[in-house]
Parts: C-alpha cells; structure tokens; sequence
C-alpha cells in the first residue's frame, strides 16, 4: 500500500481490530465479509482510510495515540468535517499530542502563577505550541519586569524544543529566582 509510515501503521491499526473480513470498495462502501479476508480496491491508504475513519477512526485515535472520550470525539469529529490528508493529519497529530506532552512537564499548571510569573510560564507555552517567533510580540507589548521576560526564549529551547529533562529544575529555579525578585513571593 503507498502512503506514509503513519497511514500504513492507521491502516494496519484498523485491519488488526477486525475480528471478521472486510471489502473497502474504491467507491468508498466498506462491506462486513464473513469469511476472515480484506479486500482493498485501492492500493493507497488514503481512500481505504477515508471510508474507514467513521466507523474505526476511535480505534486509530486510541490505539496510535492513546487518545478516547472527548478528546478523541473532538478530533474524530474535526477530521471528519475536516477531510484532511492522513498523512498529515497523522503527523500534525502526533506533533501536537507531544508538545502537549512536553507542557504537561512543566511543574504548574497554565495561569497559577502569580504576576510577572505567569507571564514568563506564558511565553514558555506560547512559544512551546507556536514557536518562540510567536512570542516576539508578547515581549514587546510586555511593560516593566515583563519586558525582561526575554529569558524565557532559552528556558523554552532547552526544556521544551531539545527535550532536556534535565532543563525542568533549571526552569523551576529561574521561575523561584523571579518570585524572590519580583517580591512575587515564595513558590511551593
């Protein structure tokens, strides 16, 4: 089948939790076959994907992604409407799910912080999903301590872009540094 790595392992996803055979045809109809056999009409992932993504677009979401519920529901429902490539859907996908994955290591939630903190945690977001471009504007708009924040744009690099782990306790004493400075407090 022609298509990209992560078609052929969506595809491969579908066909593995078949427990009966299957007839996609290349008009798009999928026909249940009671023998154990699958028929694709097409040679490329994408149509084959396409007519199965209704019916076993959550098996693909949770078995490649480890995505269900709501979540998956939201994105079964936008790539539906959507008819997006799977080749790149499958790739913006993944992409998301691990920065989402790499902010989820930072150790406090979105908008907990206080003062000029939260706005330092916000350019680590905004340049984690955006890229540190995006948050050019951000720091210049920024008034008194917030026009500092440029140090942000290397903690991002190295907790987020390298995947350092190591980069979490640098970030965690530069953020307890700025509370002392700033008169923001102490962080627990």
């Amino acid at each position: 089948m022609s298509g990209t790595e992560d078609e052929r392992r969506a595809l491969a996803c579908v066909l593995d939790s078949i427990e009966d055979g299957i007839h996609v045809r290349s008009d798009g109809v999928v026909v249940g076959l009671d023998e154990k056999v699958v028929r694709l009409e097409d040679s490329s992932c994408h149509p084959v994907l396409v007519s199965l993504w209704e019916e076993h677009g959550g098996t693909i979401l949770e078995d490649l992604f480890g995505l269900v519920g709501e979540d998956a529901e939201r994105v079964h429902s936008r790539q539906s409407k959507r008819k997006q490539g799977f080749g790149a859907f499958l790739r913006e996908l993944s992409e998301s799910l691990s920065t989402a994955m790499k902010l989820d290591r930072l150790p406090w939630e979105s908008g907990t912080l206080p003062g000029p903190l939260s706005f330092a945690d916000g350019l680590v977001r905004k340049a984690a999903d955006d890229g540190v471009a995006s948050t050019v504007s951000m720091a210049r708009k920024g008034r008194g301590l917030q026009a500092s924040m440029g140090w942000a744009w290397l903690v991002v690099q190295a907790l987020l872009l390298e995947d350092d782990l190591e980069a979490e306790s640098d970030y965690r004493s530069a953020m307890e540094w700025l509370a002392e400075v700033s008169g923001s407090g102490s962080l627990s």
